[in-house]
């Protein structure tokens, strides 16, 4: 049983009980490292069953990352594979949606140059 959640919640807590609190600083630093850690363990997983041709597995991971993580840096990264994966399993609809957010969220990264030629 994790406990990364609780300590989230409980750190939104004392940010919002005490927002002066020098413990609200640090909590808020906690936070953001709890979250991280937590979608890098995530993405991870995703990644191991995309690298062992798991294509559904890889998928419903990459999506449960884009949905429960909106900040976080590797999300070109997650649209990208999520995408590879979903083709592979032969959800072509599913593809283009995860290729055209990943192109419209993020022009530049060099996932959505990838997706752009794919599609």
């Amino acid at each position: 049983l994790s406990v990364a959640p609780f300590a989230i919640k409980e750190f939104e807590v004392l940010m919002r009980d005490y927002p002066d609190s020098n413990y609200a600083v640090e909590a808020k630093t906690k936070r953001v490292e709890v979250l991280n850690k937590l979608a890098e363990k995530e993405l991870y997983i995703a990644d191991f069953y995309f690298k062992t041709e798991e294509w559904q597995p890889a998928l419903v991971r990459y999506k449960k990352y884009l949905k429960d993580f909106p900040d976080h840096e590797k999300r070109p990264h997650a649209y990208y594979r999520g995408g590879l994966a979903a083709e592979y399993f032969g959800e072509d609809k599913t593809r283009n949606q995860l290729f055209r957010t990943l192109i419209n969220d993020y022009p530049k990264s060099r996932e959505a140059e990838k997706a752009r030629e794919t599609l």
